[in-house]
């Protein structure tokens, strides 16, 4: 079950280091009872000296975002790396204590050929990633490392003229990166663990095969299955470019049984989250097909100058055994959007609606949850789910301010089995809030 919680505060614990115990060997008379004290003093040193290390080791912080490429010729109006953006994140994850970074993908704006009609000026794939290396400084430079995974921009290039999209990512990127992906992948599909985590990288574009022509998203399952079922930590993270389920941009569900494999092998194989973007905007699901575990499926996009809004329903809802719930959307919406505030009990409208794409809720007295709906459109019945909330408490606001761009990325707090999440957003990158939290224990 995953729950809504407040905010928290932990005391990281210190590693430290001791000697081993010494052995006194005591006269038989004697052994009985010292022999007891031994024992207890023996549990007492070995808590003191190994509790601190155990603790650190299932303690760490970090981020998930993506989609950081720009949509333009390189201009400060309209870079091909969304940099103030990136800057700005570095800086509020390196307060937020974040150790490592994770990126879905779509780093660079790719699309080098000089007829495609946002670019003004050929840019070299190479020059592009060289860009968006140099921007990453701001986060490695803090003491955070990156782990990124290939987007569909990082083989959009079809210049004859430069090194392929491959040999731009692995001369720039790949090499870089773990190597013990499948055949083929090595630099693009990949796992690492860190302290109590797995965490996969799976790249969706076919490794040195990659075309645009080429029938992808797809993932290497073989690797997964492998990678999954020979796990033992406690928490495993997993992260790709497009989502399992689509809310407006193709993904892996194009090819659904092998989408229906990824997703299964995952939620029987305690993996909670599936991390993701391709969609610039922020959408946070609840998902299974048909009989599996429920996951969460995290789109977070939402880091890029091209941002977008979500028509508010899923395609694929309802049909291949597919159950799909809302449970957060940030995005950046048309100027017709309204939304109003449900209590989920009653379904009856406790506020008023608004089409400011401005709603601000505290506490009216209402015991319900809540859910905030959306309609693009008051001449059309589609009202959606765009928000989830427990009952809430003075002090804990709903807000949606859609209509600014807001740029936001994922904070997970791993404290032992129990996981933290906070989509942290900002309309200005220097004040940043919680829009939507969650959290869940593992076993």
């Amino acid at each position: 079950m995953y729950v809504t919680r407040n905010r928290f505060s932990f005391t990281r614990a210190t590693p430290s280091t001791g000697g081993r115990a010494k052995t006194n060997f005591l006269p038989v008379t004697q052994s009985k009872q010292w022999s007891r004290l031994f024992f207890l003093a023996t549990v007492l040193a070995f808590c003191l000296v190994y509790a601190p290390d155990a603790a650190a080791a299932s303690n760490f912080t970090f981020a998930a975002f993506g989609d950081v490429r720009g949509d333009g010729a390189n201009t400060p109006a309209t870079p091909i790396v969304a940099t103030p953006i990136m800057e700005a994140f570095a800086t509020a994850m390196h307060a937020d204590g974040v150790e490592l970074a994770i990126v879905n993908g779509d780093m660079i704006l790719g699309q080098t050929d000089p007829t495609y009609t946002n670019m003004n000026t050929y840019i070299p794939m190479t020059a592009q990633f060289a860009t968006y290396t140099n921007t990453m400084t701001n986060f490695t430079g803090r003491g955070i490392s990156i782990y990124p995974v290939r987007g569909n921009h990082e083989i959009a290039s079809n210049c004859s003229t430069e090194p392929s999209p491959v040999e731009a990512w692995m001369a720039n990127i790949g090499q870089y990166l773990p190597q013990n992906g499948p055949p083929g992948e090595e630099g693009m599909t990949y796992s690492f663990i860190h302290n109590n985590a797995l965490f996969l990288c799976v790249d969706q574009y076919g490794g040195t095969n990659s075309t645009e022509a080429n029938p992808y998203p797809l993932v290497n399952q073989a690797w997964v299955e492998q990678q999954l079922k020979t796990n033992t930590q406690k928490h495993v993270f997993v992260i790709g470019h497009t989502s399992c389920f689509q809310s407006m941009l193709p993904c892996l569900s194009s090819n659904v049984s092998a989408r229906t494999a990824f997703w299964e092998c995952m939620s029987t194989n305690g993996v909670h989250m599936y991390f993701c973007g391709h969609d610039h905007y922020y959408l946070r699901s609840t998902a299974s097909i048909s009989n599996s575990s429920p996951m969460q499926q995290v789109v977070v996009g939402a880091c890029t100058e091209a941002l977008i809004f979500w028509p508010g329903y899923y395609p694929e809802l309802g049909r291949n055994g597919v159950n799909l719930q809302t449970e957060a959307y940030f995005g950046l919406e048309p100027y017709r959007a309204f939304y109003r505030l449900l209590s989920s009990t009653t379904n009856v409208v406790v506020t008023g609606l608004t089409s400011q794409g401005f709603l601000n809720w505290t506490n009216y007295g209402v015991p319900e949850d809540m859910i905030v709906e959306r309609n693009i459109d008051l001449n059309l019945p589609n009202w959606g789910a765009c928000l989830r909330r427990p009952a809430p408490k003075n002090g804990h606001p709903i807000k949606i301010t859609n209509l600014q761009a807001t740029y936001g990325y994922v904070l997970v707090v791993v404290n032992g089995s129990q996981v933290h999440c906070y989509y942290k957003t900002s309309h200005d990158l220097k004040t940043w809030e919680i829009a939507d939290e969650f959290s869940y224990v593992v076993p």
